[in-house]
């Protein structure tokens, strides 16, 4: 097989594909950007690139890595083990979810999410007074949704459900007290979920204690989506008030 049939299928562009066509035509990499018209150094760049992406996916004959990833996933290390004879003895591979793919993953739960929320809000007038001197501030400080605590063995219960009825309820509170500012801010100051990602763990590894898994935490967004527009829908605004999250 040409050595470089392998990159094709991490060739991102038409102009990458056409590259790599021309790097198994031609017998060195010089006759190829000749062919391409352009530099030599800019071909090598680009190949360096596709290189790069494929090895992201597992795929680095060159150093041995023969085995791509799950779709979705990349590559976060690995770590080989060779005989005497310089052969490959064993092979371990650390893979992660790929930071676009949960984003997107993210992005899709809170869109389905607002389907069920269109509606339930009917336009209200506006107030009719504000002060321009003030800001109002509905600050979510770790809110750690998702954990999982059963009151037998830690005090008392929590999960996803108990999260979201204290938050919304305390959100109500603040705003039934905050006077009418020109301004609203809705601040996230982190830790909204309590683990990071799938496997149930903080951004470190650490283990920690989820009410259900991590799909569908991103599933339940509505704790996000829903309790902060419910947030934003409360908040009082004056007369072209703005609110900032």
């Amino acid at each position: 097989m040409n050595r470089y049939e392998h990159l094709r299928p991490f060739a991102e562009t038409l102009r990458q594909r056409e590259m790599l066509d021309a790097l198994r035509q031609c017998d060195t990499v010089a006759a190829a950007a000749e062919q391409l018209g352009i530099a030599e150094r800019n071909l090598l760049r680009a190949l360096a690139r596709i290189r790069a992406t494929a090895a992201r996916q597992g795929i680095a004959p060159e150093a041995d890595m023969t085995h791509g990833t799950a779709e979705g996933f990349s590559v976060k290390g690995t770590s080989t083990l060779y005989g005497e004879d310089g052969d490959v003895k064993a092979q371990w591979v650390k893979t992660q979810q790929n930071r676009e793919d949960r984003l997107a993953q993210i992005q899709a739960s809170i869109a389905e999410a607002m389907e069920d929320y269109k509606g339930v809000y009917r336009p209200r007038k506006t107030p009719v007074s504000d002060n321009e001197d003030l800001l109002a501030c509905y600050v979510m400080g770790d809110p750690h949704i998702g954990a999982y605590a059963w009151a037998q063995e830690a005090g008392e219960d929590f999960d996803v459900k108990i999260a979201r009825a204290d938050l919304l309820a305390a959100t109500s509170r603040l705003v039934k007290v905050a006077p009418k500012t020109e301004h609203a801010l809705i601040a996230n100051l982190g830790d909204f979920f309590h683990a990071d990602n799938r496997h149930n763990t903080t951004t470190r590894g650490t283990p920690v204690d989820v009410d259900t898994r991590w799909p569908q935490c991103c599933s339940r967004l509505h704790v996000d989506g829903r309790s902060h527009n419910a947030s934003a829908d409360k908040a009082p605004k004056g007369v072209g008030g703005q609110l900032h999250r």
